[in-house]
């Protein structure tokens, strides 16, 4: 009598773990503003909108199309700007984004980003200037390119994967 009880918590464990995993599995945070944002496959451009609004109140889009929301903000005190990116489809379904910037320390998103991704997917894959890492459905290239001048880059291209 004791094992069948037992059984079925241990089963219940297992069952929250694999879930757990798996909904982690399904995308992908990212810092801006202060607030979290959690990106997926299924993401719309409206709700996108709407965190980034909520995220960077003081700011406007320098991009607003249907196939673009790109804000140029300030992300780290003290540094230049940085480039937040995130295209769609025609039907409105998130397709990817860029976070660019011209060092290291003016990108805290996609610095953030990469940290999340090594602790997720691993070390990543070495690429041409950087490091390339698939997860949840989506590719990530980090391009960096120091002491290059204007011609710096700190970069991570995201790009939704087709099934």
């Amino acid at each position: 009598m004791r094992r069948r009880i037992r059984f079925p918590g241990v089963f219940l464990l297992l069952l929250a773990i694999t879930t757990t995993a798996v909904a982690g599995a399904s995308g992908f945070p990212l810092s801006v503003g202060g607030q979290n944002l959690t990106l997926d496959r299924d993401s719309r451009r409206s709700d996108i909108a709407a965190a980034l609004a909520r995220a960077l109140p003081q700011e406007e889009p320098s991009v607003l199309s249907p196939e673009r929301i790109q804000y140029d903000v300030i992300a780290a005190p003290g540094q230049g700007p940085v480039s937040l990116a995130f295209d769609f489809d025609a039907k409105g379904r998130f397709t990817g984004a860029i976070l660019d910037a011209m060092l290291k320390e003016q990108n805290p998103v996609a610095t953030q980003l990469v940290v999340w991704l090594t602790a997720e997917a691993g070390k990543g894959v070495r690429s041409k200037g950087g490091k390339v890492w698939t997860h949840a459905g989506f590719r990530f290239q980090l391009t960096e390119v120091q002491k290059a001048g204007e011609d710096s880059v700190y970069r991570m291209s995201i790009d939704r994967q087709t099934r």
